[in-house]
């Protein structure tokens, strides 16, 4: 029996600015060869569960959630900023890999949520879910319709993450939207990004752990770093990176 596999793509932004070819067997033709068993897991600005019904890009994002649903492959991902959390958490809930998950299941597939400070285990890996980040242009965006308070780490959510550490200091990967401030020094540069709330609370978190390897998205480049023993990858408009 072949290993099962693991594949990361960062921000899709619900498919804005033809970032979803991504995910066609062009431009990730090793999908061919993926079954079921097999993951592919979006780091946050999924975009996806962003419009209602009588809204005028609902019809468009149900196309592609049925789209991704359909792949053969296993579809994963934490949420962002950009999503709308009334949606994605009145998601109904259900164990998978170990943990809680919020799922959409459809005719021809599903497609699942990992909530934060869950942990799970996903193709031999002890993966931690921290979703979230804080948006830097919110002052030209509309809370509750283009912004949801829910984009950063509450007081609970912080406390659960914490507890998920010290109750499995095995951990193997770290599945975030962001990152901690001083990887993102390391990856932009001085840039506001880094005086996000949620990668403030990332450092804490990296002190705790270190795991072997932590993904993300949201900083817009492609980068892979090694810092101290952790392995950090961004990835953004690019093809999914193979981690496992």
């Amino acid at each position: 029996m072949s290993e099962e596999m693991i594949y990361f793509i960062g921000d899709l932004h619900g498919g804005e600015a033809n970032e979803m070819p991504f995910l066609n067997s062009t431009k990730f033709p090793e999908q061919k060869q993926m079954t079921r068993n097999d993951v592919l897991i979006q780091t946050g600005d999924f975009g996806m569960y962003w419009s209602y019904p009588d809204t005028k890009y609902f019809k468009r994002e149900e196309h592609y959630l049925n789209w991704i649903a359909k792949r053969n492959y296993t579809f994963l991902f934490v949420d962002g900023n950009h999503e709308n959390f009334n949606i994605i958490n009145a998601l109904p809930t259900k164990q998978l890999f170990g943990g809680l998950v919020h799922f959409d299941r459809r005719k021809c597939g599903c497609i699942y949520h990992l909530i934060r400070g869950e942990v799970y285990t996903i193709n031999n890996k002890k993966c931690l879910a921290i979703g979230g980040a804080t948006s830097n242009d919110k002052e030209h965006r509309t809370l509750d319709i283009s912004y949801w308070e829910q984009e950063t780490l509450n007081y609970k959510e912080q406390d659960k993450i914490l507890q998920a550490i010290e109750d499995n200091p095995d951990i193997d990967m770290i599945i975030s939207h962001t990152f901690p401030s001083f990887i993102i020094d390391e990856m932009l540069g001085n840039s506001i990004k880094k005086t996000c709330l949620v990668s403030i609370f990332l450092d804490e978190v990296y002190k705790l752990l270190k795991p072997k390897l932590w993904i993300g998205g949201h900083l817009h480049v492609n980068k892979d770093i090694q810092y101290e023993n952790t392995r950090f990858i961004c990835n953004y408009k690019n093809n999914p990176v193979k981690i496992a």
